[in-house]
C-alpha cells in the first residue's frame, strides 16, 4: 500500500480500482473523435459484402493490432483481408501499396499507422477508396489526415479522456464500439481480444497507467485461468509457468516479433489468428527469435568496440555508424542506452536508423530529432524510441550527427536517479511480500516494479551464464538466487564476499531476484530513497 501512495494512488476508491478493475472501468469508446463515423462506414461495409482490406505495421504493437481488427471483423461477419509489410518496405502505409491493390478493395482501414501517410491518403482518394486511421502515433506538423475517420488518442481537439493508448488499444477501442453498436454484450466479447491489446500495450512501451493497465490486468487474469489455445501453446513450449507482464515483454512479444525483424509478420499474424494451432508453427517463432538473439549478441559486440574506439560515451548522444542489421538496431540501442544510460542513436549502412533514449529520463529523442529533421528524410516515435531513415552517405550522416549533439543540449539532461524503494531483506520474500507485488501487477513504463535495498549479502558462489558466460548468478549463503545480466565481469570474484544488492523480485520464485547493482559500500551516486 504505501509503494501505491508513492504512486499517487491513494483514495480508497482508487486504490480498488487499481487493484481489482473491471470492465465497467473502460471508456465509451464513442467519446473517440471520429469513432461513429467509422463505426457506421464498417457497417455498412459488412451489410453489403464490401472488400475490407487491413493495413497494418511490422513490429509487436502492429502484428497484434492487425491480429485483433481482423478477428473482430471476421467474427461479424466481414470480407476482409490484410497485410503487413515486410520491415524492408518501411513503415506505414503507401502510395505504391495503394497501387498494388486489387479493384475491389473499396474501404481501408490502418492500424498502429496512417497518421503521418499523407501521400498515400491523396492516392486512395485518387482511387476512389475509403480509409479509416486508427493508430496512436503524434499527429505532424502537416496535421490532421485527409481520411474518412481519423481514430488518434493523441488529436489536439481529442474528446476521449485517455490519450496514452497504444496502436492495439486503439484497436481494441474499435472493436468495443463495434460490438456495442451491435447490441452484444462487451464484458464477454472482450475476452476474444483483450490478449493482443495486452500484448500490443506491453511490447509498444506506453505507460502503463489508466485505461491501459486495465487492459493488461484483465489479460493477464485471462491469460493464467483461461488463456486461447494459441497463447497456451506459446506458454506451454516457452516453457512458461505463470503469465506476468514480464513474461509477455521479454519471452512473447519478442517471439511475435522476430518475423518482423528477420521474417514475414504476416506469418506472426496467420499464428495468432489461426483457429487450429499448429505446435511447429509455434517453434519456427520459437526458432527465430533464438537466431535474432544471437545476431544481436554478435552485433552487440561489434557496436560496443566502435563506441569505444570512437569514445562515443563522451558525447551527450551516442552514435554510431555500421553494418548492422536493421531489424536489430532497436534492441541494440536499448542495451547501450541501459548500459551507458544515454541516448543512443544507430544508423545502418543503407540509412535506416533507430534510437533509445533513457525512459525515466525527461530527455526527448523525438524532439531532438525534430531539430535535426533537414538531415532525415523520414522520422518518428516517441519520448524514447525513435527510427528514422537518412540519405546513406557518409558526409550527410557524420553531419547529422554533430547536428544531434548540439541539439542534445537544448533538450537538457538525458541523466536519471535508479531509485530504490526502501531496504529490504530478501527473506521478507517468504513471508508475502511476493504475493503482494503480484497483486500490483501489472508492470511498466509509468509503474516500474519497486527497486528494494538489500542488507549485506555474504555470496556464497558465482556462475556464469549465456553464449559467451556474460551473465552472472549470484547465490548467497541463504540459498537466494540473484541474476546480474551483462555484468559477468564486474562480479566474477565476489564468491566468499558480503554486497549489498538492490535488486526486485522475478516475480517467479520467492527465492529468485534480479539484481540492478551490487555495491560495498553502498554508491549512492546513481540511487536514492523514495
Amino acid at each position: 500500500m504505501q509503494y501505491l501512495f508513492h504512486q499517487g494512488v491513494k483514495e480508497t476508491e482508487e486504490i480498488f480500482t487499481f487493484l481489482y478493475p473491471t470492465t465497467s472501468d473502460f471508456h465509451d469508446p464513442f467519446l473517440f473523435n471520429d469513432m461513429k463515423v467509422a463505426v457506421d462506414r464498417i457497417m455498412k461495409a459488412i451489410i453489403k459484402k464490401e472488400k475490407i482490406f487491413i493495413f497494418g505495421d511490422y513490429d509487436g504493437d502492429g502484428i497484434t493490432s492487425t491480429t485483433l481488427l481482423l478477428k473482430c471483423l471476421q467474427f461479424l461477419g466481414a470480407d476482409v483481408s490484410y497485410k503487413v509489410p515486410m520491415r524492408a518496405e518501411g513503415y506505414g502505409l503507401k502510395a505504391s501499396s495503394i497501387h498494388r491493390l486489387p479493384d475491389n478493395i473499396s474501404l481501408i482501414i490502418t492500424v498502429d499507422n496512417g497518421t503521418t501517410c499523407h501521400q498515400a491518403l491523396t492516392s486512395a482518394a485518387k482511387r476512389g477508396i475509403e480509409v479509416i486511421v486508427t493508430d496512436h502515433h503524434e499527429i505532424s506538423e502537416k496535421g490532421i489526415p485527409n481520411c474518412l475517420a481519423f481514430l488518434n488518442p493523441k488529436r489536439k481537439d481529442n474528446t476521449y479522456p485517455f490519450q496514452h493508448l497504444s496502436g492495439a488499444g486503439v484497436v481494441f477501442k474499435l472493436a468495443h464500439a463495434l460490438h456495442l453498436a451491435l447490441d452484444r454484450d462487451w464484458s464477454i466479447h472482450y475476452k476474444e481480444y483483450i490478449e493482443f491489446a495486452a500484448i500490443g500495450t506491453i511490447s509498444d512501451l506506453v505507460p502503463l497507467k489508466g485505461e491501459n493497465r486495465t487492459i493488461c490486468k484483465l489479460a493477464l487474469e485471462k491469460m493464467n485461468r483461461a488463456p486461447s489455445e494459441v497463447l497456451k501453446t506459446i506458454c506451454a513450449l516457452l516453457k512458461v509457468n505463470k503469465v506476468s507482464s514480464s513474461t509477455i515483454s521479454h519471452q512473447i512479444a519478442p517471439l511475435l516479433n522476430s518475423h518482423g525483424k528477420l521474417g514475414d509478420p504476416n506469418q506472426s499474424v496467420d499464428l495468432l489468428v489461426s483457429e487450429n494451432v499448429n505446435a511447429e508453427n509455434v517453434m519456427r517463432h520459437i526458432e527465430l527469435n533464438e537466431k535474432r538473439k544471437r545476431m544481436s549478441d554478435i552485433q552487440y559486440a561489434l557496436c560496443e568496440e566502435e563506441i569505444k574506439k570512437k569514445k562515443a560515451f563522451e558525447q551527450p548522444v551516442i552514435t554510431v555508424h555500421g553494418n548492422f542489421q536493421k531489424g536489430c538496431m532497436g534492441s541494440l540501442a536499448s542495451k547501450i542506452s541501459k548500459k551507458y544510460r544515454k541516448p543512443v542513436v544507430i544508423v545502418g549502412e543503407n540509412g535506416a536508423g533507430s534510437g533509445r533514449s533513457v525512459c525515466s529520463s525527461k530527455f526527448s529523442l523525438l524532439n531532438t530529432l525534430n531539430r535535426c529533421k533537414e538531415h532525415l528524410i523520414k522520422f518518428g516515435g516517441h519520448h524514447c524510441a525513435v527510427g528514422f531513415c537518412i540519405e546513406p552517405s557518409d558526409q550527410n550522416i557524420q553531419s547529422f550527427f554533430a547536428t544531434i549533439q548540439e541539439a542534445a543540449k537544448k533538450e537538457g539532461s538525458s541523466f536519471s536517479f535508479k531509485w530504490y524503494f526502501t531496504e529490504q531483506s530478501p527473506v521478507e520474500f517468504k513471508r508475502g511480500m511476493l504475493e503482494d507485488l503480484q497483486l500490483l501487477e501489472p508492470f511498466g513504463k509509468d509503474f516500474y516494479q519497486p527497486i528494494f535495498l538489500s542488507p549485506s549479502q555474504q555470496i556464497k558462489e558465482v556462475k556464469m551464464f549465456g553464449d559467451n558466460g556474460e551473465h552472472a548468478k549470484l547465490i548467497t549463503e541463504k540459498n537466494d538466487t540473484f541474476y546480474f545480466y551483462n555484468q559477468s565481469p564486474k562480479v566474477q570474484n565476489y564468491r566468499n564476499q558480503e554486497r549489498n544488492f538492490f535488486y526486485s523480485s522475478t516475480l517467479n520464485d520467492e527465492n529468485e531476484f534480479l539484481a540492478h547493482a551490487i555495491e560495498q559500500p553502498v554508491n549512492l551516486e546513481y540511487y536514492g530513497i523514495f
